[in-house]
């Protein structure tokens, strides 16, 4: 299929705080009337993913352009740039790869983003990559030597690191990564999996997260940006978990 069928199509609005008329940023463009027009199709619904550029001028987002050709080829999601105003949005990557989930350092120095190439393979991992902004600088593949898929991902207040979850043997680690640094496991987990990673604090990362197995429900963790060691924020389910007789789940290869 190449569209919805109540024709109904994600939009951009800007909302006035003092109350005034919203602005539909796409609207009477050519890219929200062209016939592939559409946003990131999710479990919760159509998403453009968009984020604010660090002057608050413009909004980065995320759409694809050749929804229609979803029969006989690929569908990709690039990056554009439309003014806070309205206006025609100007594309910032090109179809040789998928980007999504746009977000700028603290200091507004550099846009990350998620990344798969479009390539002859069925399947390609998804990765990290950092766009100088303003810039025509090429982007930085961050986790080019990691075997894995980025999933969640979150940056230090400082812009130093980035943090991210990635599938590894059945388990769900987090990791961390620098721009010239290898990428590194927080600790070493032995059991379970992190989701819903968020990375937020001032002076220093702080970073938070769902983690579960198959014998512990999901709870609220802090987890330490230094060693991965986990502290539990949330009890929701903790003590009727303890009363059932569970069979712990082993790991072999």
């Amino acid at each position: 299929w190449d569209r919805w069928l109540d024709d109904r199509r994600p939009m951009p609005v800007v909302q006035p705080l003092d109350g005034g008329a919203p602005r539909y940023l796409l609207g009477g463009t050519q890219l929200f009337a062209g016939r592939g027009f559409g946003g990131v199709l999710e479990n919760e619904g159509e998403s453009l993913q968009a984020a604010w550029t660090p002057d608050g001028t413009s909004v980065v987002f995320v759409a694809t352009d050749h929804r229609h050709e979803g029969a006989r080829s690929e569908v990709t999601y690039a990056l554009w740039r439309v003014p806070a105003v309205g206006g025609e949005p100007v594309r910032l990557t090109d179809r040789s790869a998928s980007w999504t989930h746009p977000a700028f350092s603290a200091d507004g120095r550099f846009l990350y983003a998620k990344t798969s190439p479009v390539t002859r393979h069925v399947y390609n991992l998804t990765r990290l990559a950092r766009l100088a902004w303003d810039s025509d600088a090429k982007p930085e593949i961050l986790t080019r030597e990691l075997d894995r898929s980025v999933e969640d991902f979150g940056l230090a207040p400082d812009g130093s690191r980035a943090f991210f979850t990635a599938e590894d043997q059945g388990l769900r680690r987090i990791y961390s990564v620098t721009a010239d640094g290898p990428v590194r496991e927080l600790g070493s987990l032995e059991a379970g999996s992190y989701s819903g990673l968020r990375v937020g604090g001032t002076a220093g990362p702080l970073l938070a997260a769902l983690w579960e197995s198959a014998v512990n429900p999901p709870e609220i963790f802090r987890v330490d940006a230094g060693d991965g060691r986990r502290t539990r924020l949330s009890a929701i389910n903790v003590e009727r978990a303890a009363g059932i007789d569970w069979q712990p789940a082993e790991h072999f290869w």
